[in-house]
């Protein structure tokens, strides 16, 4: 351990290891932050996809229930 300026104690290096495991992921968001519409884009696809594979497992959980008495069409919602 070393002493700081104002007398306490710290572990050497441990702020720069946090920093050079930041780093990496402050990099991703500042180029992020620069193309807000590949964001949009992404969060829309991943949606949608969620969306299929819920109405999916809704669908076979309904089947193995005998519960599918009605059919369901969902729109894309675009």
């Amino acid at each position: 351990m070393s002493r700081t300026p104002s007398g306490r104690h710290e572990r050497c290096g441990w702020k720069e290891a946090l920093n050079d495991f930041l780093e990496p992921l402050r990099t991703n968001r500042r180029q992020y932050e620069a193309e807000p519409g590949e964001v949009i884009e992404a969060l829309r696809k991943g949606t949608s996809r969620a969306n299929e594979v819920a109405e999916e497992t809704l669908a076979l959980a309904k089947r193995a229930m005998r519960q599918d008495f009605f059919g369901r069409v969902l729109s894309s919602g675009g």
